[in-house]
C-alpha cells in the first residue's frame, strides 16, 4: 500500500489539518494509516510539534491515546477557526476600517463611522442581525444589495463576521 499522501501543503495549518484527519482516521479504527500519515507530516517537516504529539500518542495505550488526540484536536480546531476569523475579516472589513478596529484602545472603540455594507440580502432578518451586531442604519438598497450606517469602532468586526456581510467599506471624507 503506498504511503498516505499530506493534505495539500499550501503552507496554511497543514499541522492541523493532520491532526484532524489522523482523529478521522483513529476513530474509523485506522491506526497504521494514522501512523502513516503522522510518519508523513514528520518527513516534511521534523520539528513538527502537532506531528511530535501525534506519534507520542498513536504509540500510546488507546484510552490515553484517544484522549491526547481529543486534546491535539481541539488545539487545531481552534487554530483553524483562528486563521478563518482573520482570513474572513481581511476579506470583508476595509483595511482602513481594520486598521482602526485592530488599534482601537478602549476610548476609541466606541467611537462610530459610517459605512457601507454589501450584504446577501437586505431583508428582515439580516437587518436585524445587523442591528444587533451595533449597525444604526441609515438606508436599505435592496439593489446591490446594501445598507449604509453608522456603527462603532468596537462593532466593526463582529459585524464583518456575519454570514450575510460581503464587505464593510467606510463612507465621508474622514478616510
Amino acid at each position: 500500500m503506498p504511503p498516505p499522501s499530506l493534505p495539500i501543503d499550501d503552507g496554511v495549518l497543514l499541522d492541523e489539518r493532520v491532526a484532524l484527519r489522523v482523529s478521522e482516521l483513529v476513530r474509523d479504527d485506522k491506526i497504521d494509516g494514522a501512523k502513516a500519515l503522522v510518519d508523513a507530516l514528520l518527513h516534511e517537516r521534523v520539528d513538527s510539534r502537532m506531528g511530535i504529539a501525534l506519534e507520542r500518542a498513536l504509540s500510546s495505550p488507546s484510552g490515553t491515546r484517544d484522549d491526547i488526540i481529543a486534546r491535539l484536536v481541539v488545539e487545531a480546531r481552534r487554530a483553524l477557526e483562528a486563521f478563518v476569523r482573520r482570513e474572513n475579516l481581511e476579506r470583508r472589513l476595509d483595511s482602513r476600517l481594520r486598521a482602526l478596529a485592530e488599534a482601537a484602545a478602549n476610548a476609541r472603540e466606541r467611537e462610530s463611522v459610517e459605512v457601507i455594507l454589501l450584504v446577501t440580502a437586505t431583508d428582515d432578518r439580516v437587518l436585524a442581525d445587523l442591528r444587533h451586531a451595533g449597525l444604526v442604519i441609515d438606508a436599505v438598497l435592496s439593489r446591490g444589495p446594501a445598507v449604509a450606517g453608522r456603527a462603532t469602532i468596537g462593532a466593526l468586526e463582529p459585524m464583518a463576521l456575519l454570514p450575510a456581510v460581503k464587505r464593510i467599506e467606510p463612507v465621508g471624507n474622514r478616510f
